[in-house]
């Protein structure tokens, strides 16, 4: 599964701080705060994965150490558009719409977790040179 977050906040206060990272792990450990609602399959995938974790560890989840690799499955990539001629909300579906593309194209029925509208204006779009090679290795060890 994979998900594509905008802010216009910058690194620190977009992603950092209190920005879309704490957001976003909120939402994938189901933890409930006033900004952070659990729409779009957010809270089922939260139980999942806690439960996985569980699993996994053979661990009860009141032991300490359990908390230690919550979200070790996450990977995350961060892109910069480098200049203000567009705003980020504008293109956050064209952007979303091309990575999807992208995996799929490679691994197949990878489930999108965005939910809200998104704008779709044009932008010229490149990976990195190793996407590939990051997912492949990511679903190895899946």
């Amino acid at each position: 599964m994979f998900y594509i977050g905008v802010t216009e906040g910058g690194l620190r206060s977009g992603i950092f701080d209190a920005g879309r990272l704490i957001h976003h792990a909120r939402k994938m450990l189901a933890i409930r705060e006033s900004s952070t609602s659990h729409t779009g399959g957010w809270l089922r995938h939260a139980v999942e994965r806690y439960d996985d974790n569980v699993a996994a560890h053979a661990l009860g989840a009141n032991d300490p150490e359990f908390f230690h690799n919550l979200l070790g499955d996450i990977y995350i990539a961060v892109a910069h558009q480098g200049h203000d001629a567009w705003a980020p909300a504008s293109v956050e579906g064209t952007v979303l719409d091309f990575v999807e593309s992208a995996l799929n194209a490679r691994h197949g029925n990878m489930q999108k977790m965005n939910t809200a509208g998104l704008g779709r204006d044009p932008v010229d779009i490149q990976l990195p040179g190793n996407f590939d090679q990051i997912v492949d290795e990511f679903i190895a060890i899946r």
